[in-house]
Parts: C-alpha cells; structure tokens; sequence
C-alpha cells in the first residue's frame, strides 16, 4: 500500500499543468498524509491489537480517498476554466525565457505548462 501511494504521488506530481491545480494539490495531500500514516502505522500481525489497530486505519483511509474521483474531476475542470481564460499556457509561448528562445528544450526542468505572467 505505501509504495502504490507514493507511485500516486510521483504520478500527480508529473501531470503537466494539473498538478498546479488546487483540487489535485489536495488530492496529493490526502496521499501524502495517508503514506505517513501507513509508515507511522504498527505492522499488521505484530499483535492482535495491532491488527485491529491497522483495521481502524484502512477504514479510515477508505473514508478520506473516497472523494478523490471527484477531486480528480474538480481538477480537470479547474484546468479547463485555467485554460479557457488564459492563465496557463503552454511554456514553450511563454515569453518569460531570458534567452529569447522559445523551446525551452535547454531549461534544466521543463513544464509543458506554465501560468502565464
């Protein structure tokens, strides 16, 4: 389970333009939180009550994700509405690049996407 969430987290972290949008950020959030709280967690087996204490866990965990569908949704929309009115572009029109190059293929990090200035 931890490591499926941290796969999550890198996936949202790599989605070009939605991962800066709110709804995404908190979808990351509630990963993060949750892979600290797995880590944090007794082991499963140790103990009867660790058992039950992991039990308790993944129930709550099961009611915290179950709005991330949604929240992935609100995210797309957010990405749309960003689009729509012009507050992301795709970074290789932005006219922040100091060179004067409009590729960006020599930036160290390139974002597909960026919130025009």
């Amino acid at each position: 389970l931890p490591i499926r969430l941290a796969h999550r987290i890198i996936d949202l972290n790599e989605i070009p333009g939605l991962k800066y949008m709110p709804s995404i950020q908190a979808v990351k959030t509630i990963y993060l939180q949750s892979f600290v709280d797995i880590l944090k967690a007794p082991r499963p087996g140790a103990s009867p009550k660790a058992e039950e204490e992991f039990g308790r866990l993944l129930d709550k965990l099961y009611r915290k994700h179950s709005n991330v569908l949604l929240q992935m949704a609100q995210g797309a929309h957010e990405f749309r509405v960003a689009l729509a009115q012009g507050m992301l572009v795709p970074s290789s029109l932005s006219e922040n690049k100091d060179e004067g190059h409009l590729d960006g293929d020599d930036d160290e990090e390139h974002h597909p996407w960026q919130f025009s200035q």
